[in-house]
This record gives C-alpha cells, structure tokens and sequence, in this order.
C-alpha cells in the first residue's frame, strides 16, 4: 500500500492570489510615489528661485546699483542684469 506524500512548495491558485496582493499593494504604493515626485519637483524649482534671488540681492549690494533678476523659461537658471 503507498502511503500518500507530503506536497511541497504552492498550488497555482496559492501563488495566483499572491501575485494579486502584491499587484495591489504595488498600484497603492505607484500613486503616493507620483505625488511624491511631483511634490521634489515643485521644491527643488522653489529653492532655485529662492537661491536666484539670494544671489541677485548680493549683487545689487556689491555693485551698489539695483539688478534685475529674469528666470529661464525652463526654469534651469536665471539672468542678472543692472537696471
């Protein structure tokens, strides 16, 4: 008489409900990631607007004259000029 075997590792239905977890803890996890970087993004602009300005008021103080200050469009750098 054989004696029944003990089965090792997952049923396809086992590793199919799992793959399905993790799926849906994934797509939680994707939109907080989104706002995350489109959260950096809007701070790392604010804090190179904010280093601009900090430079352009330095200047009008070494030059002793008032200094404009105009951003790129692309928001990569900025341009002093004296008025």
């Amino acid at each position: 008489m054989l004696s029944p075997r003990k089965q090792s590792g997952m049923s396809l239905i086992e590793l199919l409900i799992t793959l399905a977890i993790v799926g849906i803890v994934l797509m939680a996890g994707a939109g907080s990631f989104a706002t995350w970087v489109g959260n950096t993004q809007i701070r790392t602009v604010a804090e190179a607007q904010q280093a601009g300005l900090r430079f352009a008021r330095n200047e009008a103080m070494k030059r002793n004259t008032p200094v404009q200050i105009q951003f790129d469009a692309d928001y990569r750098g900025w341009t002093i000029t004296d008025v």
